[in-house]
């Protein structure tokens, strides 16, 4: 008997131990329960740019931690609903950088951020106006030299490039069939400005002569396919044998793409770097089906 008794003394000693060096088992406050038996919270705020504009559509996703994630409306508001302690927010949009913020919150509490969420933006925009001796240039064609993005001169002679990709420096180059081009380089301009790039003037002693044909997939010249360059400043259109001639093709720029264009099929040759003997030949070009052109697309130089 003295043997159980000693027995059930060493249980309730070990017992005794184990609680003391251990939570509370039987705690019911919110910090010792499982996540699903927490009460859940939420947490809300703005999303603006660096402009103080507010931003419509971004995604705020939660990377790490648990809750709902949300769409900001247009006014940058948003709410992540079902959240479970603290957790990292990820904001994201396809003009602007991921954001990623981690916010520590009280469980069950509803969170109010009081500073506003502030995003970068991937692009800027560059206006300005094109002018020649010649007179009124509308058409006139604008582009990021080795980028896709390009535009064409409206009333005034005024063009707005939107979209141009982040950088240092981007050169700016423009042409006219007939009147000339320029070349502009623009400098430290970022996160959605607006760079204004002045007057610019055409003149032929800074333009080339693009030429060469235009096949098929199957190596066949095509006649009658529409071929521009520098965003349709200059343009021409392939005859019998499939040979084309562009002019005025801006000289000592890194690259030059120039497309061809047809029902249904495209083609395009980039990293063009025209001569400064005032004509570049075998610039050829194969056609493929339509495809879809990115911005901010870059391309090799190749000289010609």
């Amino acid at each position: 008997m003295k043997r159980f008794y000693s027995l059930i003394l060493l249980c309730v000693t070990a017992v005794g131990s184990f609680l003391l060096c251990t939570k509370n088992p039987f705690s019911t406050t919110p910090d010792d329960m499982r996540d699903e038996l927490k009460p859940p919270g939420s947490i809300s705020g703005f999303v603006y740019d660096k402009k103080g504009n507010p931003l419509k559509d971004v995604l705020i996703d939660v990377d790490s931690g648990k809750g709902t994630p949300d769409i900001t409306e247009a006014n940058g508001y948003f709410t992540i609903s079902e959240v479970i302690d603290s957790c990292v927010l990820r904001f994201i949009h396809r003009d602007y950088e991921d954001n990623p913020v981690k916010v520590y919150i009280k469980t069950g509490l509803d969170t109010i951020l009081r500073d506003t969420i502030c995003l970068t933006c991937f692009w800027y925009t560059i206006k300005g106006v094109v002018k020649s001796s010649n007179g009124v240039q509308i058409g006139s064609g604008v582009a990021i030299s080795g980028h896709i993005t390009s535009t064409l001169t409206g009333i005034g002679e005024t063009f707005v490039l939107k979209q141009i990709p982040e950088s240092d420096t981007v050169t700016l180059i423009c042409s006219k069939a007939g009147a000339g081009a320029a070349i502009i380089p623009i400098n430290n301009s970022k996160d959605n400005d607006t760079t204004d790039a002045g007057e610019i003037l055409l003149n032929d002693k800074e333009s080339a002569t693009v030429s060469g044909i235009v096949y098929s997939k199957n190596n066949i010249p095509l006649s009658g396919v529409t071929v521009s360059a520098v965003g349709g400043g200059t343009h021409a259109i392939t005859d019998v044998n499939g040979y084309y001639k562009l002019q005025d093709i801006p000289v000592g720029t890194d690259c030059i793409i120039i497309k061809a264009g047809q029902t249904n099929v495209e083609g395009m040759i980039g990293g063009i770097k025209a001569s400064n003997s005032g004509n570049s030949t075998g610039c050829n070009i194969v056609m493929s089906e339509m495809t879809e052109m990115t911005y901010g697309m870059k391309l090799h130089t190749k000289n010609v």
